[in-house]
Order: C-alpha cells, then structure tokens, then sequence
C-alpha cells in the first residue's frame, strides 16, 4: 500500500466515507486544477481543505449545464 493509499485510507476512516471517495474528491479538486491551468497563466490555487458534498441530482445538473454555459461564454470572449 502506497502512502498515498494510507492517506486516503486515513482520511475515510476520520470522515466515515468509502476510500473511494475521498480518493475521487482528490482526483476531481486537482482535475479542476490543472484544467484551469491549462486555461490561464495567472491561476493561483489555495486547497486548505477537502470538501466532500452531496448535491440533489437536479441541482447538479443545473450547475453543470450553468458552468458550461458560462465556460463557453468566456471562451468565446477571449477569441473576439
């Protein structure tokens, strides 16, 4: 078992959650992260804690729909 492993292993235990969620937390916040790098130069990121959140399915899907929205917006103003 890895130390990252342990850690994840660790940190489900503290939160009484499955390992694989916290791992799937770690992957998604830092997913995120390198795809606002991949977008801007001038992106500073500050993680001083995991969230784990559970959100209504409807909920979900409108922020989903709202973010891509909002993505396409601004990739469209930073081409014109």
């Amino acid at each position: 078992m890895t130390q990252q492993e342990k850690l994840y292993k660790r940190i489900a235990e503290q939160l009484k959650v499955s390992k694989y969620i916290v791992e799937d937390v770690f992957k998604s916040q830092f997913d995120l992260i390198a795809k606002e790098m991949e977008l801007r130069s001038d992106v500073s990121v500050r993680l001083p804690r995991i969230g784990i959140f559970f959100v209504h399915k409807n909920r979900r899907k409108y922020l989903e729909t709202y973010k891509k929205r909002n993505d396409e917006r601004k990739q469209q103003q930073r081409d014109d």
